[in-house]
C-alpha cells in the first residue's frame, strides 16, 4: 500500500484492502472460534499467521478471549450445580 500512498488510486485501493480483510476476518473467525474450542494449537497458529499477515492480531485475540469467558461462565455454573 505504501506503494500507492501519493497517486489518486490510494484512497479507493485502501478501501478494496480493507473490505478484503474484513471479508476475510468474518469467513475465518467462526472456524477460529471452532479451533480454540476444539484446543487444536496447530490450526490456531494457523489461522494466528492469516490474522496477523491482514494486521488483525489483535481480533485474534479478542476471539480467544470471547471464548475464554464462555468457558468460564459454564465452568462456574456447573462448579455451582
Amino acid at each position: 500500500m505504501v506503494v500507492f500512498q501519493n497517486t489518486p488510486e490510494y484512497e479507493a485501493r485502501r478501501a478494496l484492502m480493507i473490505s478484503f480483510q474484513n471479508q476475510l476476518e468474518a469467513s475465518l473467525s467462526s472456524a477460529l472460534i471452532a479451533a480454540i474450542n476444539s484446543r487444536d494449537t496447530s490450526l490456531c497458529r494457523n489461522y494466528y499467521s492469516i490474522f496477523a499477515n491482514i494486521q488483525r492480531d489483535s481480533e485474534f485475540r479478542a476471539s480467544g478471549l470471547r471464548v475464554q469467558k464462555h468457558i468460564n461462565r459454564f465452568t462456574s455454573i456447573t462448579v455451582y450445580m
